[in-house]
């Protein structure tokens, strides 16, 4: 497993809301985009990928609706005792009020397969026989809808996420990226064959930067989840 990113141009990278976290020890991956409309976005993001690790990742194929609710009010109570427990000015409490938002993403391949749960507009990636394969979306049109997010603010509603899998044998080669390099590769079948031949840091970098001089993509966050699966499809 291997995650490339690079934040938006004249930012320093802890000023970047997306978060990315590898475990391969527990074939786990998982892709957060914080909204860079709402206030805190980064540290919601992060919550929900460490608590997707952490907890929810590891029943990804059995967890049902009642368990993901279960799951999401623990993170919202753990955003609210970090935040809320400040001193803040007014218009950072009427920001914090409004809540955080974030798309989820999260994968989990063992002996069963592979398993993914989506909520936003964070794709999956991966290639059959040359054809791109998209999950949960499969048109650029898809995203050009707002899409629903994972809210902080517990009366926030999330409609049912996105279910894949468990896909047997997983895909040689799996992707999570997020929204901003999903639309140029839905747009036009010849950047995902650029995408995907990204394999170290350097290469990545070079890619999104040129896709933005070029307008393929807004000068926003960019992250890479690779996944690349053994035979065994438990190993990395």
């Amino acid at each position: 497993m291997s995650l490339f990113q690079v934040q938006k141009s004249d930012r320093p990278q802890a000023a970047c809301e997306d978060v990315g976290i590898i475990a391969p020890e527990h074939g786990l991956a998982v892709l957060c985009d914080g909204a860079s409309t709402s206030a805190f976005a980064r540290h919601w993001a992060s919550i929900l990928a460490d608590a997707f690790v952490f907890d929810l990742g590891s029943e990804l194929g059995c967890v049902g609706s009642g368990e993901i609710r279960d799951w999401l009010a623990e993170c919202r109570g753990r955003f609210a005792d970090a935040t809320f427990s400040q001193d803040w000015p007014w218009h950072a409490i009427a920001n914090l009020e409004a809540g955080a938002y974030a798309t989820l993403l999260g994968v989990r391949i063992d002996e069963s397969g592979l398993s993914a749960l989506a909520i936003g507009d964070s794709c999956l990636f991966w290639d059959v026989d040359g054809r791109l394969c998209s999950f949960p979306w499969i048109r650029y049109e898809d995203l050009a809808v707002p899409p629903v997010l994972v809210g902080s603010d517990p009366r926030s509603d999330v409609a049912n996420p996105h279910r894949l899998g468990p896909v047997s044998p997983p895909p040689h080669l799996t992707y999570l990226v997020s929204d901003a390099l999903a639309a140029p590769c839905l747009t036009n079948v010849d950047r995902w064959h650029d995408l995907r031949s990204c394999s170290e840091a350097g290469a990545f970098e070079t890619l999104v930067r040129a896709w933005r001089e070029k307008r393929w993509m807004p000068d926003d966050d960019a992250t890479m989840i690779r996944i690349e699966a053994c035979s065994e499809g438990s190993q990395w």
